[in-house]
């Protein structure tokens, strides 16, 4: 996703935005949208993505050792708690 690429703390932002929206739906019992809401929150700053570019193609899935982990902590100690706070 384009949001990837802003800096970390707009990035926060509409991660906690996203959130809020997950919390909205499993108060209303939703709780399978919700679940997306809160997987879709924590990837702006936490996720994996591989490196093999025929990776969809290959009909065997994705190696691990083509797998890149990216954990956006932010630039201080303080945005590395926000990070991890939201992934919890």
């Amino acid at each position: 996703k384009a949001w990837r690429q802003l800096p970390f703390d707009e990035k926060m932002v509409i991660s906690e935005r996203i959130k809020k929206e997950g919390n909205e739906l499993f108060e209303k019992g939703q709780w399978m949208d919700a679940e997306q809401k809160y997987e879709e929150a924590c990837t702006l700053v936490h996720y994996c993505y591989s490196t093999d570019p025929g990776w969809r193609k290959n009909q065997r899935g994705i190696d691990d050792d083509v797998l890149v982990l990216v954990e956006d902590k932010g630039s201080t100690p303080e945005e590395a708690k926000q990070q991890l706070k939201l992934r919890s």
